[in-house]
């Protein structure tokens, strides 16, 4: 058989889906040329498949929202304040229209798929992890100071944010420690990735992946699975000891925080000591003025066009100039500035209707999946990043894709 009519033969076959799902899902952390051109790929094969009679479109309510989404904010263009950065924004969330057009004609997911497509995602994480120890020990040898294995620190090798980092870890996390027919490794890389979530640091992560494992007990309703993972339990708890004071010091550093001030004061001085929730509520509170003063109830400025707006008000505040550049680190205060009170119900459907399909799958890693991007855009803005945007509707288009009741059935 020629080389030709392998490739051919190969593209006939749809199963190569889900492994160029979880090669784009697993190229996130790795920078944005790697996954581009894999969700590159991605289109193009489906589209391939759809020129050659092989799918056949087959339309979802329910992805039908992020069309929408999409839809009207390329609708925002034409009332915006920054027109380019518009522009650029629509460039940037141009897969909140693709992927899910994409799944209209892709043939639905078994038990068997999602599990290759979240396989792949969870052992390039565990791999990613032992680069991030590795390297965090590197440091350590010179700098002596154990902050080196702690917070954006952990994973300063590849430039990244812990919160990104800890919100897909959370995702391989959930997956390997619910995986019916799992081996030793995934308890172990289960029991390593939470360690890393803790280092992390995150504390929205964190709480959520404590939640998580008092669900899934919960969920199994089985003593047998709390003696299993006792020894990694009591493990766990040994390395939270020896890490436990700047873990606790990221935990409890808001104690100092004085909301009545950030909520009041007309302007702060250079040494004012911000914390991460302090600046988060007052984005908040910038957005509650921008509502008040700049008209944006209904239609927003624009997509992506608050930033000279934020750096104006942050200007009159007297800020740190580095906080002139922040977003508002709250996905759903971001969406209202933007895109006004339609664009963020558009938002709320889509993620409530993804919880309510997390529920009713009866999947433990779907339904975590859907709090986790509830929970998440409260401290980030994830819509205002390619990383956070592919994660996003990547994930949420895969796991209501899923035909679970059908597979169970046939597992019976």
């Amino acid at each position: 058989m020629s080389a030709r009519n392998k490739v051919v033969n190969t593209l006939k076959n749809h199963q190569l889906t889900p492994y160029l799902l979880g090669l784009i899902l697993s190229t996130l952390l790795l920078g944005y040329v790697l996954s581009s051109i894999f969700l590159g790929i991605f289109v193009s094969y489906v589209i391939y498949n759809i020129v050659v009679g092989k799918y056949k479109m087959t339309f979802n309510l329910f992805l039908a929202i992020p069309v929408a989404l999409f839809v009207y904010f390329s609708l925002t263009y034409f009332w915006s304040v920054d027109k380019e950065q518009t522009l650029r924004g629509l460039v940037r969330s141009l897969s909140i229209l693709l992927v899910p057009v994409m799944f209209f004609f892709i043939p639905r997911f078994s038990l068997k798929d999602l599990s290759s497509i979240l396989n792949i995602f969870a052992y390039t994480n565990l791999g990613l992890g032992v680069l991030f120890l590795i390297s965090s020990a590197i440091r350590f040898l010179s700098s002596h100071s154990l902050h080196e294995f702690y917070y954006h620190d952990l994973v300063s090798v590849l430039e990244l944010n812990a919160i990104y980092v800890s919100a897909i870890f959370a995702i391989s996390f959930f997956h390997l420690l619910s995986k019916e027919t799992s081996r030793t490794i995934d308890k172990i890389g289960a029991l390593f990735l939470f360690l890393l979530i803790v280092l992390m640091a995150s504390k929205s992560i964190l709480f959520l992946s404590f939640i998580g494992l008092l669900i899934f007990f919960f969920w199994k309703k089985r003593e047998i699975y709390l003696k299993k993972y006792l020894l990694y339990i009591g493990f766990a708890s040994l390395v939270l000891v020896v890490f436990s004071k700047p873990i606790i010091n990221r935990i409890f550093d808001e104690k100092g925080m004085q909301i009545h001030e950030v909520l009041t004061n007309e302007k702060f001085n250079k040494i004012y000591p911000w914390t991460g929730t302090s600046i988060r509520i007052l984005q908040l509170r910038i957005l509650k003025e921008q509502i008040e003063e700049e008209g944006i109830f209904w239609t927003g400025f624009g997509l992506a066009a608050s930033n000279n707006n934020l750096i104006k008000r942050h200007t009159e505040f007297n800020t740190y100039s580095a906080f002139h550049h922040y977003n508002y680190h709250n996905t759903y205060a971001q969406s209202f500035s933007e895109t006004g009170i339609i664009g963020l119900l558009f938002l709320l459907i889509f993620l409530g209707r993804n919880l309510i399909n997390g529920f009713k799958s009866k999947s433990y890693v779907f339904f975590m999946s859907s709090l986790l991007m509830i929970i998440w855009p409260l401290t980030e803005s994830v819509l205002s990043r390619q990383r956070g945007i592919y994660f996003f509707i990547i994930l949420i288009c895969v796991f209501n894709h899923v035909r679970y009741i059908q597979n169970k059935l046939n597992a019976e």
